[in-house]
């Protein structure tokens, strides 16, 4: 039983977080993932993401953090607007809206995000979306990574005309948010 005064939680397979209001983040649930080292006592953040078995967040002045089983406590450079854990990658918006994305321990194929600005990401397993910012392709998603190029499932890109506002992506499933409020998913 935990509680604590936070803004956002972000859950994993096994564990929770929560990113307070003082902007300390506090952890809870499986205790082997490494999900509270030391290091991190002092360190505010603006935003927290989860994966199955680690964690990232933009700390106060933009940087990105990653932690956990499969992400040993490093730092991204850059400064971050929005970040996205997905099984073995994470992938961010810069402050200048383009993408930025990294393996954490294995190569899935969405260490290669496309160019251009974006406004939101969202990452599953083996790949990643985004919506595009600005030019005649603006809210328009994106995506890449292998279970895209190989997987089964039909994910949104940049030939479609439906635009979107937000996306949510877990395991080999996504979520995505229309203009006017409602729902549309892919995957399982």
């Amino acid at each position: 039983n935990v509680c604590i005064p936070a803004n956002t939680i972000a859950a994993g397979a096994g564990f929770a977080c929560g990113l307070q209001t003082d902007g300390h983040v506090k952890c809870w649930g499986d205790s082997t993932l490494g999900l509270s080292p030391a290091g991190l006592s002092n360190v505010l953040f603006k935003s927290i993401t989860a994966a199955p078995d680690f964690m990232c967040g933009i700390r106060d002045n933009g940087l990105a953090y990653c932690w956990g089983a499969n992400a040993p406590l490093s730092v991204k450079g850059g400064v971050f607007y929005a970040l996205a854990a997905g099984e073995e990658h994470v992938c961010g918006i810069k402050a200048n809206r383009t993408l930025d994305c990294w393996t954490t321990y294995n190569g899935d194929g969405t260490d290669s995000p496309p160019t251009g600005t974006y406004s939101a990401v969202g990452s599953g397993s083996a790949f990643s979306c985004a919506i595009v910012q600005g030019g005649s392709n603006n809210g328009r998603g994106t995506c890449w990574g292998t279970q895209v190029d190989g997987g089964v499932f039909t994910f949104p890109k940049t030939s479609d005309t439906q635009t979107y506002t937000q996306m949510h992506g877990a395991g080999i499933g996504f979520l995505t948010l229309l203009p006017d409020g409602t729902a549309r998913t892919w995957g399982k």
